[in-house]
């Protein structure tokens, strides 16, 4: 509040008030002006809610960025996304909620994360993490994170297909190793093969030979 001298020019009388003052929330702000009255003139006070006497304070508009903890892995990975949304000098408030759509869904229409009541997670100093989801099938990953808004703060979105928001996940290399006793039993199979050959050999050479001598 302040006051405004009256000053009057050709028998109009007008007052003005000026000051700074940072509007801390949006929404309507209305004014109100009072004249005391003076000797020849009685005094008034214009009404709350006069057409001419309202401002109009919109909601600031906000950027949400997100990034998921991994960017490729092996079927199995566990991933999660994290969101930041920032918008003038105020820091937002309100909820971001993650929806997350798998291999063969490129246009987004299954959230896998439908079923999960805690993908809707507070801001905290403008910043909310995804809860972890196990990754089962080889393919692209997509995340999508949407905000709320808050009282100052416009909502925000991010927007299927966004690279930034996609994680690839490839299949598992298989590894095959032999147990303990079963290494040993194909190790001797393995050495029994040649010294079986060489028994062979040796019984027919000398069956030969004794045929030769004995002729």
């Amino acid at each position: 509040n302040g006051t405004g001298a009256i000053t009057t020019v050709e028998g109009v009388s007008t007052a003005s008030f000026s000051k700074s003052w940072p509007a801390p929330i949006a929404g309507t702000y209305y004014w109100l002006a009072n004249y005391a009255g003076d000797a020849n003139n009685n005094g008034f006070t214009t009404k709350c809610g006069d057409a001419n006497e309202q401002l109009t304070v919109s909601k600031l508009p906000t950027q949400i960025t997100t990034k998921p903890n991994v960017a490729s892995g092996a079927v199995g990975i566990v991933i999660n996304d994290t969101a930041k949304v920032s918008g003038g000098p105020t820091v937002p408030t309100g909820t971001v909620t993650f929806a997350l759509y798998g291999p063969n869904d490129t246009t987004c229409q299954t959230n896998l994360l439908a079923g999960n009541s805690g993908r809707t997670v507070s801001l905290v100093n403008g910043s909310a993490t995804s809860p972890d989801f196990t990754t089962t099938t080889v393919g692209v990953y997509q995340w999508v994170a949407s905000y709320s808004g808050d009282a100052n703060h416009l909502a925000s979105a991010g927007t299927c297909g966004d690279a930034t928001e996609q994680v690839v996940t490839a299949a598992v290399l298989a590894e095959v190793s032999l147990p303990v006793t079963g290494s040993v039993d194909l190790a001797l199979f393995v050495i029994g093969i040649p010294l079986l050959a060489m028994g062979l050999l040796l019984l027919f050479l000398g069956r030969r030979r004794r045929r030769e001598n004995g002729a």
